[in-house]
């Protein structure tokens, strides 16, 4: 019997403490991560300069490239993302969602019922199969849908 646990639904940060199955997805959820943090501060940075500080334009000017680039990129990778998670659902379909939802370890060469190489994690394939279809249900979910 997993131990593993999905995190409660709309959670703080749920969204990365879902596992993954490809590298592609963790690696667009990084850069999410990092343009949302940079997005986040340089946006209230300058309307703090420019409506509180008072201060001259040609002083914030060179932080407005900066929140350009790093909307630009969050509005990128989202695409890019929901395009992963649906390889990451095609591929963990292929494998029979023969993937370690605590570590993300291919299970695929192993027996239906065990545990991880890995991490210890004791499985069976109804389990994964439910784990990994519930994953990508949570992120087909909508907010307040």
């Amino acid at each position: 019997m997993s131990r593993f646990k999905l995190p409660p639904r709309w959670s703080h940060g749920m969204f990365f403490k879902l596992p993954c199955i490809t590298a592609r997805e963790r690696r667009l959820r990084s850069m999410i991560r990092w343009g949302a943090s940079v997005f986040l501060v340089t946006v209230p940075t300058i309307v703090i300069c420019l409506a509180w500080l008072r201060m001259q334009p040609k002083y914030v000017v060179p932080i407005i490239p900066l929140a350009w680039l790093s909307g630009i990129s969050l509005a990128i990778g989202a695409v890019k993302l929901s395009e992963a998670l649906m390889d990451g659902k095609i591929a963990g379909r292929a494998a029979n969602w023969k993937f370690c939802p605590k570590c993300e370890y291919d299970l695929t060469a192993m027996p239906d019922e065990g545990s991880c190489p890995e991490c210890g994690e004791p499985f069976t394939q109804a389990e994964l199969q439910s784990i990994w279809t519930q994953v990508y249900e949570r992120h087909e979910e909508k907010p307040g849908g």
